[in-house]
């Protein structure tokens, strides 16, 4: 839910679309893969979905800033014969029809190119021609490229756009989008509407990434069928079973914090047809946050360690809290001389946490007191304790869950 960074989006679900960069491992006719949550985001999934999409051999497949479906023809992707960052002449580096080295950008770059006169406007890809033996009524021309993070991130990671992208030429107004990027290199297609050309066309970064290639194709939003595969389980490595959770929108959410995975199958019905190939697109329903996300949501100035992460606040719409009570793994694990403990609650009540001893003797107490319905972190620092094993124990109402630890100096 990469879009999950824009500040229209902070605190409310939105549905994002993914294509998987490999075809999912299929056994006893079901497609099994698992998704794991890698930073400091807390994610709130809603519904999963996974569409295969078969579409014709000679095109390719991707997902628009728009979160639209929309292929191309290959034969008709454009290099641009003159593209500059900043002052190095970059052109063979991102071509599309060779294997590109690729373009590194930071904060503040500007990658500026230019197509040959009108190859890119309206006027090169009429609306309602046939190509590659497909009407492109209603088709758009589009910038594509490949863009993948280009530094270790932060932790918890700063969220904001990648950057943006203006277009121009043919005597139509020139035309700004902004951008996302994943972790992962992925094909980002970024339509051009109809009455706007690009023949000329500006990328400022606004945080680092690589882009693999850039150059521009008219892409199509017809002649491909979708079908939606059924979600056979879905296994949570913390929650277990939340396969009910994910079937549909219902406000029931399946949490993900960092180190969880959810293993996922859905069953293959239907075969590829003559002269096709197949992709696959995951299709999220829900919402991340980020402890600096909350803080601009909330006007904070701060993130206290001992309040929670995130909490149903009065009067919000939609707001999120845990379903039920769970002790995560502390992290990291093993650790000298701190680590974080993370915990859930479901609703308010008496919360003790305490850190024992191989000989059970409690060696600190990190929670006595009564909590709000959330999700929170407490640090642990060891450093006046000796290395080996150590065991953490939440208790909340009924529920009582214990955890090992690893203190090695």
């Amino acid at each position: 839910m990469h879009r999950s960074e824009f500040e229209e989006n902070i605190g409310i679900d939105i549905t994002d679309r993914y294509k998987l960069r490999h075809i999912p491992a299929l056994q006893n006719n079901e497609y099994k893969f698992f998704i794991t949550e890698a930073d400091s985001d807390h994610s709130y999934l809603d519904q999963f979905r996974l569409l295969a999409i078969d579409y014709p051999a000679h095109m390719d497949l991707g997902i628009t800033e728009a979160n639209q479906i929309a292929m191309f023809p290959i034969a008709s992707v454009i290099s641009s014969p003159n593209a500059w960052l900043n002052q190095d002449n970059v052109t063979d580096y991102i071509r599309y029809d060779s294997l590109p080295k690729g373009a590194r950008g930071a904060d503040q770059d500007v990658l500026k190119m230019r197509f040959e006169s009108s190859s890119m406007s309206v006027a090169k890809f009429a609306r309602g021609r046939d190509i590659d033996g497909l009407e492109i009524e209603g088709s758009d021309v589009a910038i594509i490229t490949t863009l993948s993070a280009d530094a270790v991130e932060p932790d918890p990671p700063v969220k904001r756009p990648a950057g943006t992208i203006a277009t121009s030429g043919g005597g139509t107004e020139d035309m700004t989008q902004t951008f996302a990027r994943r972790e992962m290199e992925s094909l980002i297609i970024i339509p051009v509407p109809i009455g706007n050309a690009a023949d000329s066309v500006r990328v400022s970064w606004m945080r680092d990434f690589k882009m693999g290639y850039m150059a521009a194709v008219p892409v199509l939003y017809t002649g491909f069928t979708s079908r939606n595969l059924n979600l056979r389980s879905a296994q949570h490595t913390r929650l277990g079973d939340v396969r009910a959770k994910l079937l549909s929108q219902n406000q029931q959410y399946a949490e993900m914090v960092k180190g969880d995975t959810i293993f996922l199958s859905f069953r293959n019905q239907s075969i590829v047809p003559t002269g096709m190939k197949r992709s696959f697109v995951l299709e999220t329903r829900g919402r991340y946050l980020t402890p600096q996300m909350l803080q601009r949501a909330n006007g904070q100035t701060e993130l206290s360690i001992s309040r929670p992460i995130h909490v149903r606040q009065s009067g919000a719409q939609g707001a999120v809290i845990p379903s039920v009570y769970a002790l995560s793994q502390n992290y990291p694990n093993p650790f000298n001389p701190t680590t974080m403990i993370r915990y859930q609650l479901p609703g308010a009540g008496m919360v003790k946490l305490q850190v024992f001893d191989m000989l059970g003797r409690v060696v600190a107490t990190l929670a006595s007191e009564r909590k709000d319905a959330g999700i929170y972190e407490v640090p642990f620092n060891a450093s006046t304790l000796s290395s080996g094993t150590y065991f953490y124990r939440l208790q909340a109402g009924s529920f009582v869950e214990t955890k090992k630890m690893m203190l090695v100096k």
